[in-house]
């Protein structure tokens, strides 16, 4: 099945990017130099939006996926935006 990508610029260059297929969030990333500035927790947003519009029920994502360094920070992030970790899985329902 075919992937939603997100891409959030800043002066006219990419400082964020994601995709999904269907309720598997397959990759979030955003630049170093970006951080903590809110792209991140508005690209998320724009992705639950999507997911409830989409009359979807959930959103997971597989820290298996990601680069091993990088998987503390991504999962403290993801559990800040409302998602729950269990068994290396970061869940999130639809309200």
């Amino acid at each position: 099945s075919e992937a939603d990508f997100y891409l959030a610029t800043f002066n006219e260059k990419a400082v964020a990017l994601a995709w999904r297929q269907q309720q598997q969030l397959q990759f979030i990333a955003v630049r170093d130099i970006t951080r903590r500035r809110g792209v991140g927790k508005e690209l998320v947003r724009q992705i639950k939006h999507d997911i409830a519009q989409k009359k979807l029920t959930s959103l997971t994502f597989c820290l298996s996926e990601a680069p091993k360094e990088q998987q503390p920070e991504l999962a403290a992030f993801l559990t800040s935006q409302g998602f729950n970790l269990q068994e290396g899985v970061l869940s999130w329902k639809v309200d």
